[in-house]
């Protein structure tokens, strides 16, 4: 199963066959980001890392909404 075609699954399992999240869905979820940690970006980082007091990225910031509106 390719991951869109997995993805597609899940997401009609959800709406069609399940009100509550199933085995199935954990298991398609679990598949799909298996080996996250392992991926890079293009520039070859790495996607997922180490930050907060003590790593190299002692700062985070998480992404959000901002309103950038003046009066």
């Amino acid at each position: 199963m390719t991951l869109g075609t997995g993805w597609r699954s899940l997401a009609n399992l959800l709406k069609a066959e399940a009100r509550l999240f199933s085995p199935t869905a954990a298991e398609n979820l679990a598949s799909f980001f298996d080996c996250i940690g392992e991926l890079k970006t293009r520039e070859g980082h790495p996607l997922i890392f180490d930050a907060g007091p003590g790593t190299d990225f002692p700062t985070f910031i998480a992404p959000g909404s901002f309103n950038l509106t003046r009066s």
